[in-house]
């Protein structure tokens, strides 16, 4: 079975973190060699999302960051923090 593409099970796993699921919005900008993912979600769910010290985030990177090097990308993923909107 293959897998969703890594955006799609970047929404699912984000939407499995957090309470109000209908708050995530996730922004996707493309570079030459990047992919920026900017992530929205309400003020109750950012530090859900983040986890402390901002080790969810961390995962995060790491394991997207493996999947899109094997495609020779680089990945950004920047969590939008409440107050700056």
């Amino acid at each position: 079975m293959p897998l969703p593409p890594p955006e799609d099970l970047l929404e699912q796993i984000l939407h499995s973190l957090v309470d109000d699921p209908s708050s995530v919005r996730i922004s996707k900008m493309l570079g030459e060699q990047t992919t920026m993912f900017e992530i929205h979600v309400s003020d109750k769910d950012f530090g859900k999302l983040v986890g402390r010290h901002y080790a969810h985030v961390e995962a995060l990177r790491c394991v997207f960051g493996a999947i899109y090097g094997k495609q020779k990308r680089r990945l950004q993923i920047e969590v939008i923090e409440p107050h700056r909107r």
